[in-house]
């Protein structure tokens, strides 16, 4: 314990590039508090990604591209040798709250269901980076795979590929 205590305080920073956030319970956790003023969270000012689970602390930047696409570091506005900040569109917020809200309504393993669907169908779909996943036959798969789900993870699902099909 000690000793991962030690290690711990070596660690000056811990940057998260738009990553989904933390679980309830973690970003709770007495571990997170240790570590929380060394922990930067980039986002892009359209942020999906990164608005998925818990996070208080972030900073926005500006991408060249909307919802799912903003996600791509290589959107990122650079001026110089900083990031150009930008305030988070009212589309990331909405996103936000209607993940928490189900995050917060829904246990492990329905989330766990939930992720596997969305994730093996990308998985299946041979999608490897967001600029493919809104191609229309790749958005057709992911929408087929929602068939699976119950009723409120299929509206939920369904609901996040519209948003990004058609912002």
């Amino acid at each position: 314990m000690m000793m991962k205590r030690l290690k711990w305080m070596k660690v000056t920073k811990v940057y998260n590039n738009d990553g989904p956030g933390l679980r309830k319970a973690e970003f709770e956790s007495p571990e997170y508090a240790r570590v929380k003023e060394r922990y930067v969270h980039i986002v892009p000012h359209c942020s999906i990604v990164g608005m998925m689970m818990r996070n208080d602390v972030y900073k926005v930047c500006l991408s060249d591209k909307e919802n799912i696409l903003g996600h791509s570091i290589l959107t990122w506005q650079v001026s110089g040798d900083h990031l150009i900040r930008a305030a988070r569109s009212a589309h990331s917020k909405e996103i936000e709250r209607r993940l928490w809200r189900w995050l917060d309504n829904h246990n492990d393993e329905e989330r766990k269901k939930v992720t596997r669907a969305v994730f093996g169908t990308i998985e299946g779909c041979n999608i490897a980076d967001t600029m493919s996943m809104v191609k229309l036959k790749n958005i057709i798969k992911l929408i087929r795979s929602a068939k699976e789900l119950d009723k409120e993870s299929k509206d939920l699902v369904l609901g996040l590929l519209k948003d990004v099909a058609t912002k």
